[in-house]
């Protein structure tokens, strides 16, 4: 009997990598046994191998069930059971929430799910089973006013607990519009814009919004606004003025929640100018363009009109200066114009429509002295004048001739710009010289034709010789070319009517209403290189002109007291020609030295005091003390 040695069966656990002390035991026992066991039949190699297969596999499936059941232990020890929660916060608020949980050692938690509406800043554990989250709101969001999130509890390496809710209610104020807004704009000029800023503000909660509305000539920078609780918003409200005027404007809101009282808007339009037409009247013989300057700056100003007035196409104005210009008729135009002018400057325009009625009648003779020549006494003669309407109306004229003069037409229409002939019949009986005159009346004037000639004292065969007369005059026998206008027309007589220290008034009778007058003053200045004392006539500032009844009155200003000024007054006829030249006159202003002359009285009377004081000094008797 063989002793062979036992084989190791190998076994298909993976795990084990050698022997261990067991195995080896029993391969001592074995070799040792193996004299005894010679009587024993060997088993064959591989069946031995699958004997220790099978033992290894068996000993690898009961340690696999010894893990699982270690496993289930694990899983059957309960996890700890997290308690529900429930919190309110204000909007935009933070708010700490509790967090429990029932368990008997330290316990975690972990949040399952986020909130919507805010954030979790931060979890901060209070106790074993207990811990803190700060919920913060987002403020402005809008949405429901409930939000959530999901927490759940563990032990530390055991198994996480199902998630339970914390509610959050969320209480939300309601929104609240609070307007700031200035009214009142003050004065803007015309033609810029001003603007002034509107806040809106939600001091509430949720959300405000809504719609601005407003009208011309205001106007916004926006119209509709979305406010959050705490969020403001601007606009600006701007206000461009067309005309001079008192605006009075609103601003109404239309919003959640409503805002019942409309935001009242003032402002003051005004023109950085005034121009305005002061009409013809009986105080005023002609229009007059007024203009102002209301800035504190130099204005120039535009003017376009029509080229049937004499007006100057640009005027510059002084800070804060009045001006008055006189609507002038084109030299050489009589009838009535109308029209508008156009007035520009510094982004501002006016149109003025005015009216300049037409030149009264004038009536002029052609020619102004009517010459007959010599004539025949008892002879009948034929002559012819001229009369022309110098004028823009029609005129109708009386004529009242003198004695032996016969006219067919006594009474005639003249229309303006035009002339009619009017011939003369006459029968001298004297002879000598003859000096008539012939009066032509119009509109309540007169004017006088003066008539000359000559009678012959004897009975002659020839006669008066005929002259052309000008294209204007016709040509009629006896007729001689009128004369040269004089520069000064009929003498006025001036008078004094009041005078003070710094001013004095005069007047004149009103001979003709179409002249225009003006007050001229005499400056006087000497010529050292040629030793001479030069006159020169300007005409004087500060005069105001006027009418009482049927004088024209004058008043000059600013003159220095007790001073004599010399003047004249001139008149002008509608075509410019000068026809009234008056004589210089001499007015003294009042002086001004009546407080120097209660001075002069107060001083001497204490000149005379004292004086008194020291003749009775002098006078009164002296004590002598004896020694």
């Amino acid at each position: 009997m063989s002793c062979a040695p036992a084989v190791l069966p190998t076994t298909r656990n993976p795990t084990r990598t050698r022997p261990t002390g067991a195995i080896w035991l029993l391969l001592l026992l074995a070799t040792c046994a193996c004299p005894l066991a010679a009587d024993i039949e060997v088993m064959p190699a591989g069946k031995e191998r699958e004997k220790e297969a099978r033992r290894a596999d068996r000993k690898a499936d009961e340690a696999s069930e010894r893990r699982l059941r270690d496993s289930e232990k694990v899983r059957l020890t309960p996890p700890p059971i997290p308690v529900e929660a429930g919190v309110e916060v204000v909007e935009g608020g933070t708010v700490e929430i509790p967090l429990r949980a029932a368990s008997a050692g330290l316990v975690e938690f972990v949040i399952r799910s986020a909130p919507t509406q805010g954030e979790l800043l931060e979890i901060r554990p209070t106790g074993e089973q207990s811990a803190v989250a700060v919920y913060r709101h987002r403020k402005g969001r809008s949405g429901p006013d409930q939000d959530a999130f999901l927490y759940a509890a563990r032990a530390p390496g055991g198994a996480i607990s199902a998630p339970v809710r914390v509610g959050i209610r969320i209480q939300r104020p309601d929104p609240r519009i609070e307007v700031l807004a200035p009214s009142e704009f003050g004065r803007v000029r015309i033609g810029t814009k001003a603007s002034r800023s509107l806040t809106l503000r939600n001091t509430g909660g949720g959300v405000a919004e809504g719609t601005l509305q407003t009208s011309p000539p205001w106007s916004l920078s926006g119209d509709r606004f979305r406010l959050a609780a705490g969020e403001t918003a601007e606009f600006l409200v701007w206000l461009a003025p067309s005309e001079e005027l008192t605006y009075l404007g609103s601003i109404t809101i239309l919003s959640t929640p409503p805002v019942a009282t409309p935001i009242p808007l003032r402002g003051q339009g005004f023109a950085p100018f005034t121009a305005r037409i002061d009409p013809e009247s009986l105080s005023l013989p002609r229009p007059v363009l007024a203009l102002e300057n209301r800035l504190e700056t130099p204005l120039e100003i535009r003017v376009t009109a029509p080229d049937t007035l004499e007006l100057d196409p640009r005027i510059l104005l002084p800070p804060g200066a009045q001006l008055a210009v006189p609507l002038r008729k084109r030299a050489g135009l009589v009838a009535g114009i109308e029209g508008e002018i156009q007035i520009q400057g510094h982004g501002s325009s006016l149109s003025l429509p005015f009216r300049i009625s037409p030149d009264p009648a004038r009536i002029e003779p052609l020619p102004e002295r009517l010459q007959l020549g010599d004539l025949e006494p008892g002879a009948t003669a034929t002559r012819e004048f001229r009369l022309r309407n110098a004028g823009g109306v029609e005129a109708e004229v009386r004529i009242d001739p003198p004695a032996d003069f016969t006219i067919e037409r006594r009474n005639v229409r003249i229309p303006p710009g035009n002339s009619v002939p009017v011939p003369i019949t006459l029968t001298p009986s004297r002879p000598g010289p003859l000096r008539e005159t012939i009066r032509l009346t119009t509109d309540g004037s007169e004017i006088r034709l003066p008539v000359e000639g000559n009678v012959a004292t004897g009975r002659s065969q020839t006669t008066a010789p005929r002259s052309p007369g000008p294209a204007a005059a016709g040509s009629g026998p006896g007729i001689a070319p009128p004369p040269e206008p004089s520069p000064a027309g009929l003498p006025l007589r001036v008078e004094i009517t009041g005078r003070g220290k710094t001013w004095f008034s005069i007047r004149w009778q009103n001979t003709d209403p179409s002249h225009q007058f003006r007050i001229e003053g005499r400056k006087l200045s000497i010529d050292t290189g040629e030793r001479r004392l030069n006159e020169e006539w300007l005409e004087a500032p500060g005069v105001t002109l006027g009418e009482e009844g049927k004088f024209r009155t004058a008043r000059i200003d600013g003159l220095r007291p007790g001073r004599a000024h010399t003047l004249r007054v001139i008149g002008t006829a509608p075509d410019g020609t000068r026809t009234v030249t008056t004589a210089p006159l001499t007015v003294t202003t009042e002086p001004s030295w009546r407080p120097r002359v209660r001075a002069i009285h107060l001083l001497l009377g204490l000149a005379v005091l004292l004086g008194a004081l020291a003749v009775y000094g002098r006078l009164r008797p002296r004590r002598t003390v004896p020694a």
